[in-house]
């Protein structure tokens, strides 16, 4: 290879989308991964991530890298622009915020291949981004803007914005072509970082491929496993830039639900909060408070009782890539809580009051299994009453064990295309140790926009206990309904969002490059 066509494929690569093509290769009858890539097939099976190098199949696209013009780069314009400040042509002026607002066209004019496409449609269902912060003084081959209604595209552009002025936040997705897009969350712009997928050594550049009318018998390369790609995202929350550097992340959630059999009914409701201080790469803990309540009443008697406990809880919570390549979460907590239960029957003149304490232990796991988002995992929650003192009209009434412990599992899958309409089916077993019964509960969960969640649940008793006879499995049988909201992920987007709301361009010789 020359010297000039090494500095011009150096050019191509650095200045701009123009410059660079994908090449992509239709697999035929006879083909292999050696016959089609040469001696690169290594590098093109590592770019395709095939999951076997041996084999491929007829019809399948083979990504060969880029194929580089010169005649670009003789006439390319190597004119540059800086983005300088927040306050100017947002992409929102265009129709609006969200991140799949781009026009067909808009895609071509950012030069995606079609199958680039709709893996970044995947990835932004699945929500499969990075959370990172572009920077001053750093180089984007383009970035979208708004023009007279219009979406374009200007090539070339270095950020400029004072040191610390402002926090430009964006969704990165790394596309398995190597393309890096950004999504800025402050305006809805598109910025793309590389436009020229992996790279192939220069010294042996991909040649388009003739394929031979004939059949060849395939002759299989070595068998060769590459390495899974790590996730490029280990979390699956937002962080500010203020929690990266040491803010507390807080998270905040509340429900409640309502339940029935044939002999009792009643209510439930629940809130807690927690506040992430300790941070440290995939591991963060931190203090927080938790409270619940309980109320209910008899279908066949007068009697009333209520359950009411708060206090404290800290949580430890692990965000990683697993042995499988899939994202890993692990929650644990710890609470500790004032109990108090009380009850009456108006009509007999029984009533009780119980104080004491609550020790309860969470523990959640949770796995994303595909770029589409499903989800699957276990979740065990257990209560100890201690310390329980009891005073009652009644001279033989017993201290009641307030306990329970159960475990579950579930799986989560998408309900609408767009991602923000989920389903989680929840099954499992509970052992109540106030009345000594075993249950076996399922729940159908609709989740929207990860913030609010609601469904149906069914309690079945598995056999009746001594201390529930003479009930039935019928009488026991328990049907209920349930509302629940998440809040810390919105808090943290509404406070992300209202730190800007738009960028400008200006060209480079209109203003001091960044220091």
């Amino acid at each position: 290879m020359t010297a000039t066509l090494m500095v011009v494929m150096v050019l191509c690569t650095f200045f701009g989308m123009a410059n660079a093509q994908a090449e992509v290769y239709t697999v035929k009858a006879g083909d292999t991964l050696s016959k089609i890539a040469g001696k690169n097939w290594k590098v093109i099976c590592k770019l395709n991530r095939l999951a076997n190098c041996s084999k491929i199949f007829v019809g399948q696209q083979i990504n060969l890298g880029t194929r580089i013009s010169v005649k670009a780069v003789k006439v390319a314009k190597l004119t540059e622009f800086r983005w300088t400040r927040v306050g100017g042509a947002p992409l929102t002026n265009c129709g609006g915020k969200s991140e799949s607002s781009l026009s067909e066209e808009a895609w071509v004019k950012l030069g995606l291949m079609d199958s680039e496409k709709e893996e970044l449609r995947v990835m932004m269902m699945s929500k499969s981004h990075q959370n990172t912060f572009l920077q001053p003084g750093e180089h984007y081959q383009a970035v979208s803007f708004c023009k007279n209604g219009q979406v374009s595209f200007k090539q070339s552009v270095v950020t400029a914005w004072p040191k610390g002025s402002v926090v430009v936040q964006a969704r990165t997705y790394v596309l398995t072509t190597g393309r890096k897009l950004h999504w800025v969350r402050n305006c809805g712009n598109w910025v793309l970082d590389n436009p020229v997928p992996m790279s192939i050594p220069v010294s042996q550049p991909p040649q388009p491929i003739v394929p031979q009318e004939e059949e060849i018998v395939q002759p299989s390369p070595p068998a060769v496993e590459p390495e899974p790609e790590p996730e490029t995202s280990l979390s699956p929350f937002h962080m500010t830039e203020e929690e990266q550097s040491g803010k507390p992340r807080c998270e905040a959630q509340a429900g409640a639900g309502v339940y029935a059999n044939q002999v009792y009914q009643g209510k439930w409701l629940y809130g807690e909060t927690i506040c992430y201080v300790w941070q440290n790469g995939e591991w963060q803990a931190g203090p927080g408070l938790y409270a619940m309540y309980g109320a209910g009443h008899s279908l066949t008697s007068a009697y009333h009782g209520q359950e009411l406990g708060v206090g404290f809880q800290v949580g430890v919570q692990k965000n990683w890539v697993n042995d499988r390549n899939r994202r890993t979460t692990v929650d644990l907590k710890l609470r500790l809580l004032s109990d108090k239960s009380w009850g009456e029957n108006p009509e007999s003149g029984y009533s009780f009051t119980q104080k004491g304490k609550k020790l309860g232990v969470y523990a959640g796991y949770t796995e994303r299994l595909n770029k589409e988002g499903d989800l699957a995992g276990l979740v065990g929650e257990y209560w100890k009453s201690f310390g329980q003192t009891v005073h009652s009209t009644w001279a033989g009434q017993p201290v009641q064990d307030r306990g329970s412990v159960g475990i579950s599992g579930f799986y989560e899958t998408k309900l609408s295309d767009d991602n923000k309409w989920r389903q989680r089916i929840i099954g499992g077993v509970v052992h109540t140790n106030w009345d000594q019964q075993n249950w076996l509960r399922g729940t159908y969960e609709v989740r929207y926009d990860d913030w609010l969640m609601f469904g149906p649940q069914i309690t079945l008793p598995i056999g009746v206990s001594d201390l529930n006879q003479p009930l039935t499995h019928s009488d026991l049988t328990t049907v209920g309904a349930f509302v629940r909201v998440e809040l810390g992920g919105k808090v943290r987007e509404a406070d992300a969002d209202n730190r800007g709301a738009q960028l400008e361009f200006i060209p480079a010789e209109a203003t001091d490059p960044p220091k």
